[in-house]
């Protein structure tokens, strides 16, 4: 599966920048056979913000449900292959526009991915800033064989406790980490469970989350949660809340396992919580009765 196209193939490298194929009616023509021609799940991608915007027929007018709507529609991403390279990153954006188009990108990359290549450029950023910087920017992915002088650097720096080039690897796109979970006596028991995503990007897939209660000998029922973790934004707190069915709650044998589980709807495949010792499922507790 090809998860996302970078660029429009014009410019030198097909970086999209310096061509005379770049007007908003020659990206539009290319951005149209290449949606054409890729697999309808496959995101595409344009070098800079204002491309974006360009195609988009972009309003500063614009609401969040509406560029939501958009974003969507377009399956438009970005990706950045000079990153870190300057405060513009090599001219991705201008001189007196970085701080907005930081916070189009933190934006916009609610909805589409985001990523591309570091570039060992006239300015070194340190740690704190590469983070904040990707943080802002909603990073999904980078080239790991590029620019190695930073990859490499990063590799040689402890940051929060951690070697640099772990703590931003780990963070590059979606991680959700389970922070709560517990049973509360109200219309019968209801479940809360807190989800934080750790990372620095989004979940642009439609995901579904599912409760498992699972007995001495391994059998397993499962319950569908009301959660879209594609609006577990980086940084921010998801609780979710569940009523357990009466049949779970009147159970003559003890202790039942209850996990926590979430995939991809297209074809179930596994999304992993971050926390330690999590596989394709997280365990939240055991329901012991009559104790």
């Amino acid at each position: 599966m090809i998860y996302g196209l970078q660029g429009l193939f014009v410019g030198s490298w097909g970086e999209m920048h310096g061509s005379r194929f770049l007007t908003r009616r020659s990206m539009t023509e290319l951005w149209s056979s290449m949606r054409q021609a890729a697999p309808e799940s496959c995101f595409l991608a344009v070098r800079r913000p204002s491309q974006w915007r360009e195609l988009a027929g972009f309003s500063d007018q614009w609401e969040e449900r509406e560029l939501e709507k958009r974003a969507r529609s377009l399956h438009l991403g970005l990706f950045n292959d000079g990153l870190l390279g300057s405060d513009t990153d090599l001219g991705t954006w201008r001189e007196d526009s970085v701080r907005q188009e930081l916070d189009f990108q933190k934006r916009l990359c609610r909805y589409v991915p985001n990523g591309g290549e570091t570039v060992g450029g006239e300015k070194l950023f340190g740690m704190e800033e590469a983070a904040e910087r990707f943080s802002r920017m909603r990073l999904t992915y980078l080239n790991s064989l590029y620019d190695l002088r930073v990859l490499d650097r990063w590799k040689q720096t402890r940051y929060q406790g951690e070697n640099g080039y772990r703590y931003i690897g780990k963070r590059l796109g979606y991680r959700f980490v389970v922070r709560e979970a517990g049973l509360m006596k109200k219309a019968g028991f209801q479940l809360k469970i807190v989800v934080e995503n750790t990372g620095f990007g989004c979940f642009y897939q439609e995901g579904e989350l599912a409760l498992l209660l699972r007995d001495q000998e391994g059998n397993i029922r499962r319950l569908g949660l009301e959660a879209d973790p594609r609006t577990f934004w980086p940084g921010e707190r998801e609780e979710i809340y569940s009523r357990l069915p009466e049949v779970w709650l009147n159970q003559e044998k003890a202790p039942y396992e209850l996990s926590l589980a979430m995939t991809r709807r297209k074809d179930q495949a596994p999304i992993c919580f971050a926390n330690e010792g999590a596989k394709e499922e997280i365990c939240l507790g055991r329901l012991c009765y009559g104790a």
